[in-house]
């Protein structure tokens, strides 16, 4: 069987019907690879969820060809927040942003993704993603900036990470710089975390943990979109 869909700008793809898996009482669901996906709840109820933005790339330019840098910029890490959200029953889409890659040109680094959970094209849950560094000839260039969390249209039952990323930093002549930390464990490598000079950020993160008493199959879980494939 398939159907259509129709994407961000003019064009439809074809989507392949996907398996959808059923999730029952006190288990998880995890995103780390970035793509488009969605989970059906079958209850109203308080659900704890983490999402976290994709990180920016860096950026550097070389000063001569013996490999010494001229100028870096590390990428910003993405935003991210982790705690209890009241959701109603229904349809949900998940967005896990794709990491900015890095540039080694005066382009700089390009921007990660933004995380977004939704229910009927609504955003519920935006967790920016981190900014591209700049770096140029001369020793310019800025660090790039954190993503953005946006919680505006969520109710928020109580949260134990809710905080903007963080920015990457910048180096001048000879120097390297580091992209910003990741917010869900303070590391460079963690989900969200900026891309040192030159180099990608990393790739953005959801997770949903599912309890509730009792036997009842709660959660449909789909694929949309994973990479260049599409999925119903």
């Amino acid at each position: 069987m398939v159907t259509t869909r129709k994407n961000g700008n003019t064009n439809y793809y074809p989507l392949n019907i996907k398996t959808s898996e059923y999730i029952t009482q006190n288990e998880t669901i995890e995103y780390t690879d970035n793509g488009v996906y969605g989970f059906k709840i079958e209850f109203d109820g308080n659900y704890e969820l983490t999402i976290i933005g994709a990180g920016g790339g860096g950026a550097r330019v070389y000063y001569d060809t013996s490999g010494m840098y001229y100028t870096s910029s590390g990428g910003g890490s993405g935003a991210c927040f982790s705690g209890v959200v009241a959701l109603d029953k229904g349809y949900y889409e998940i967005k896990v942003g794709y990491r900015g890659g890095g540039n080694a040109s005066t382009s700089g680094g390009a921007i990660g993704e933004d995380s977004v959970l939704s229910k009927n094209g609504v955003a519920i849950i935006t967790a920016g993603g981190g900014a591209g560094g700049t770096a140029a000839s001369g020793g310019g260039g800025s660090g790039g900036s954190g993503g953005v969390l946006d919680l505006s249209n969520a109710t928020i039952v109580s949260s134990t990470i809710n905080s903007n990323g963080n920015a990457g930093s910048h180096a001048s002549v000879g120097g390297s710089a580091a992209g910003g930390l990741s917010v869900f464990d303070n590391t460079n490598t963690g989900y969200g975390a900026g891309g040192s000079g030159g180099n990608a950020g990393v790739n953005g993160y959801f997770k949903i943990d599912i309890q509730k008493s009792g036997n009842s199959v709660i959660t449909k879980v789909f694929t949309l979109m994973k990479g260049n494939e599409r999925y119903l």
